[in-house]
């Protein structure tokens, strides 16, 4: 959140970059070994300050208020991309999947940093304890997003499983789920297997063992 990100440096953020910078990272940078792309190095931060924490003490007062700068608004700039692609996998992930095991989504206001413990972290812990408790939230979750195209009673053979799937978001429910891959991997194995145990049981047969291996290359296909 921008809001965040103008607050996090005077909140500790860059004494806690420039001390990990001084413990860890600095021998990385003198021998040009840093690696943004591994590790805890791959954190959002350290990347974008990296400019003004190398040269930090051996530049003009001036140049290191730019530097800080440029490290913010990139940071501003990160931090919006990875909020819009978390955003993207929760509507995803949750709102559009069908079916039962999906868990209900609740929405929280975080746009007021300053009322961060009522508008956030109050209403959470009570969503949280109400689920223990076995109690009905507070809130009501977020609905999930409908299709006006969505043909509800749409029918389906999968030929996977010979099973008749109902609707068009069931469908895709089912697509997305990854569950094809598995059972094609799993029919295909069984089918290889199988093939291969005919073709050897005709060692001395070259019409079999040929009759075998086109089966195996089918099976596989």
């Amino acid at each position: 959140h921008g809001g965040g990100v103008v607050l996090g440096p005077a909140a500790g953020l860059l004494e806690e970059l420039r001390d990990f910078h001084q413990r860890y990272n600095q021998a990385k940078v003198t021998e040009n070994r840093q690696d943004y792309q591994h590790g805890i190095f791959q954190s959002i931060g350290f990347k974008e300050f990296h400019e003004y924490l190398v040269s930090e003490g051996n530049c003009s007062p001036e140049t290191s208020a730019l530097l800080l700068q440029k490290g913010i608004q990139a940071l501003k700039q990160v931090s919006k991309r990875y909020a819009r692609r978390q955003n993207k996998w929760v509507r995803n992930r949750f709102l559009k999947r069908p079916g039962p095991n999906v868990p209900p989504v609740y929405g929280l206001e975080v746009s007021d940093l300053l009322r961060w413990e009522e508008d956030v972290l109050k209403p959470a812990l009570e969503i949280v304890e109400s689920f223990i408790q076995g109690r009905k939230p507070p809130v009501e979750p977020v609905k999930m997003e409908c299709d006006v195209n969505e043909n509800k009673r749409s029918h389906r053979v999968c030929e996977l499983c010979n099973r008749v799937i109902i609707g068009d978001r069931e469908w895709a429910g089912r697509v997305l789920a990854g569950g094809f891959d598995t059972v094609i991997t799993a029919m295909h194995r069984e089918q290889c297997e199988a093939v291969s145990l005919a073709g050897s049981a005709w060692p001395d047969d070259p019409q079999h063992m040929i009759l075998g291996f086109q089966g195996l290359f089918t099976a596989c296909a």
